[in-house]
């Protein structure tokens, strides 16, 4: 499998649920990564984006919009592992804060 096909994967262990992100995130599947994030089980949603490769506006604002989502229904949200240009694609944008 090519490192920019893209796959999700959620896990759910108790209150957690953790949601992995591999591959490229983009229009082409921004809007499910949302509705799968703000649908997930549990009291804590994490997002593990060590193996995403690309990101780009609109997967940006797919992980912003379930944040704001998640955080509103009392519920905890942390993205966990980008690194490479995923990682400074969240400081170009001043959206590093997001990253835990």
């Amino acid at each position: 499998m090519s490192s920019d096909v893209f796959s999700l994967e959620i896990v759910t262990n108790g209150g957690v649920c953790v949601v992995a992100l591999r591959g490229e995130l983009d229009v082409a599947n921004s809007e499910r990564v949302q509705r799968e994030l703000i649908a997930a089980n549990g009291s804590v949603v994490v997002v593990d984006l060590s193996e995403l490769t690309f990101i780009d506006s609109s997967g940006l604002t797919a992980l912003v919009h379930a944040h704001d989502q998640i955080t509103g229904s009392g519920r905890a949200f942390e993205l966990r592992g980008a690194s490479g240009s995923v990682q400074r694609v969240f400081e170009i944008t001043g959206l590093s804060k997001l990253l835990d």
